[in-house]
């Protein structure tokens, strides 16, 4: 992403110009689009109260997009890649965390946001409008210099304030999280897929294993040993399978032969089977359950423990090196990212995309994408091969400032982006 190698030191603050006390954080930043500045002020009537300065990380999503979109859709006659702008509104929250460049969401609890090209007047709490007046959005001159100001009326934004986002929404709301995607092909639905990196691999409620190329819909159907086969994963090395009659699970070599089998004590409806970290976790609508290869359940997770409604788990989990998440409801529709033991770190709300609107989905088991972000859904009647983010960069104060209905706000977020000269990189 960046153009060449360097790196600077930046310094962060807090100020209370009230008392005079400063809070300072020292960062190394790299030079071209990361070296961007966000200035938060806080203001009681005219006086200014409060500044602080902060510079972001941009997101590794940003890599991806640049990437597909310049030497994968520029090159091709034609594409189906869709690409959601990550640069679009910008969200404040109480988030805590450190900058991460592979974050897959905006965290926290909103306190504000704005819309970077439609301008706001209302009553919303959370929302603020983007004061052309005081912008420079067009860099006449080629710089790579743009400005961004935003304001925040006593009634909004009023809370705890850590993090500052930049992330793809619609201009009348912040929840509109939009992966980027590439539709591949018309398909029918799977209670369960995996993928080895060569073919998509499906099952459904039958003893019919249905083996797809990533292009195409159609598929050879491989028959099984049983009659009610709900789970599908594929761990690099073999195949396993999860029938709901037999409450089975079977471990499979790359030609669906018989290695060893897991008896299952799960009475519920089976929905989906993954593996991750040695641990077996197969899915039902009401729990997740994490299991020893031997077969030993050692944790049966509710629904609600979760995060979601009774019966809320309406998409299985699935795991590669880097993430095990699974979809649910509990009103809104929510991808949960899981610890190791099965437990929700986070959910990312997706309720408001229709493209997230996919319980089945899995992720590119084989040695290339294994550590990644790339996963494969499906939704409606379409297979997407997708990258989780959405995030276009995320700054950390360095202490929490507060603002409360006594004070106005103005944001300003810079980019200095570093232009390529066309000369040798070092």
């Amino acid at each position: 992403m960046y153009y060449g190698k360097k790196a600077k030191e930046v310094i962060d603050y807090v100020k209370d110009l009230r008392t005079g006390k400063i809070i300072k954080q020292k960062k190394l930043k790299p030079t071209g689009l990361g070296s961007n500045t966000c200035i938060i002020e806080m203001f009681e009537g005219k006086k200014k109260v409060k500044e602080a300065v902060t510079h972001n990380v941009v997101n590794n999503h940003v890599n991806q997009i640049a990437f597909l979109q310049f030497f994968y859709d520029n090159c091709k006659q034609s594409s189906n890649l869709t690409i959601y702008n990550p640069f679009t509104n910008i969200i404040l929250t109480d988030y805590e965390g450190e900058e991460n460049a592979d974050e897959v969401c905006v965290r926290g609890n909103v306190i504000a946001w704005a819309n970077k090209s439609t301008q706001y007047v209302g009553t919303d709490p959370l929302r603020g409008t983007i004061n052309n007046a005081e912008s420079e959005l067009f860099d006449s001159t080629q710089s790579g210099y743009l400005k961004y100001v935003f304001d925040f009326p006593t009634h909004a934004a009023n809370g705890n304030i850590n993090s500052i986002w930049w992330t793809y929404g619609r201009d009348n709301t912040y929840r509109y999280l939009g992966d980027l995607f590439l539709r591949k092909a018309s398909v029918r639905g799977y209670t369960d897929i995996c993928c080895d990196g060569s073919y998509v691999y499906g099952v459904r409620d039958s003893g019919t294993i249905y083996k797809m190329v990533m292009d195409s819909g159609t598929a050879e159907t491989i028959s099984f040993t049983t009659n009610n086969l709900r789970g599908i994963e594929w761990d690099g090395t073999n195949f396993w399978l999860a029938d709901n009659a037999t409450k089975t699970i079977y471990k499979c070599n790359t030609v669906f032969s018989v290695i060893s089998t897991v008896a299952l004590t799960v009475s519920e409806n089976i929905i989906g089977i993954t593996l991750y970290n040695n641990k077996i976790f197969v899915s039902t609508p009401a729990a997740l359950y994490r299991i020893a290869l031997d077969g030993t359940v050692e944790a049966r997770i509710t629904a609600e423990t979760l995060g979601f409604q009774s019966n809320g788990i309406t998409g299985p989990a699935k795991a590669n090196n880097k993430y095990l998440m699974c979809y649910g409801t509990n009103g809104p529709n929510y991808y949960a990212f899981l610890d190791t033991n099965g437990n929700t770190i986070y959910l990312r709300d997706v309720s408001d995309d229709p493209n997230f609107r996919s319980s089945t989905f899995c992720f590119v088991n084989n040695e290339y994408y294994a550590n990644s972000n790339f996963y494969i859904r499906h939704r409606g009647e379409g297979r997407d091969f997708a990258y989780l983010g959405g995030v276009g960069a995320h700054t950390k104060l360095p202490s929490t400032i507060t603002k409360t209905s006594s004070n106005t706000m103005k944001v300003t977020y810079i980019f200095s982006i570093e232009m390529p000269t066309g000369g040798s990189v070092t």
